[in-house]
């Protein structure tokens, strides 16, 4: 699929040094859009859900959080509305301004809340880690997908039903394949989204 960065699972391990201490995940020479098909048909999407975060492009896989979020039952609280629309909007047109933006809201949020996690991905896919520091330090590349994996497991972990939690994921990796097959580019996708809600109807 023409989203995915990497051609095995294995080549995602290379790249992040260390996810072997955060994904269930195994490093093997298989395909990981096959991977992931085979979880979702064998019921081991729990396993499989996170690795999303670092298998796409660091501006498709704020949107597939975005998309996971939005789309679960209920989607982000009312009071969580305004930082997932800044992260589409980064998603849309990804620039320092919508990277600032994201920064001045999340700074000061609640990291036990997913949309906190989300904007910091926004902030740590390509910025700096503190765009106000005089001599900034740009962040380290496996930072925007680990901020995408808390945003998604406090989503999970916070699902009170086991059955909430095992749909949650699946739709996690539903979403990511979609994403990840997606033939526009991300922005214009985003943006159609969002036009779609703005106009009350169903998001494509």
């Amino acid at each position: 699929m023409r989203r995915i960065r990497f051609p095995t699972i294995a080549d995602v391990f290379d790249a992040y040094s260390d996810l072997d201490t955060v994904l269930r995940v195994k490093p093997s020479e298989d395909e990981p859009i096959a991977y992931l098909e085979r979880a979702l048909r064998e019921g081991r999407a729990d396993e499989a859900f996170d690795f999303c975060a670092f298998l796409l492009p660091r501006r498709e896989a704020v949107w597939w959080a975005c998309r996971c979020l939005f789309e679960r039952d209920g989607g982000p609280a009312r009071d969580e509305r305004t930082s997932w629309e800044t992260a589409a909007a980064w998603v849309r047109t990804a620039d320092d301004r919508r990277r600032r933006a994201a920064f001045d809201l999340c700074s000061g949020g609640d990291p036990s809340r997913a949309v906190t996690w989300l904007l910091w991905a926004v902030v740590w896919s390509g910025g700096p880690m503190d765009p106000t520091m005089a001599h900034p330090v740009a962040a380290p590349p496996d930072l925007c997908g680990k901020a995408l994996r808390n945003a998604l497991t406090i989503t999970r972990d916070t699902l009170d039903r086991e059955g909430d939690r095992a749909a949650f994921v699946r739709l996690c990796v539903r979403l990511a394949l979609e994403v990840a097959g997606g033939d526009d580019d991300v922005g214009a996708e985003a943006g159609a989204y969002l036009r779609a809600r703005a106009e009350g109807g169903a998001p494509a």
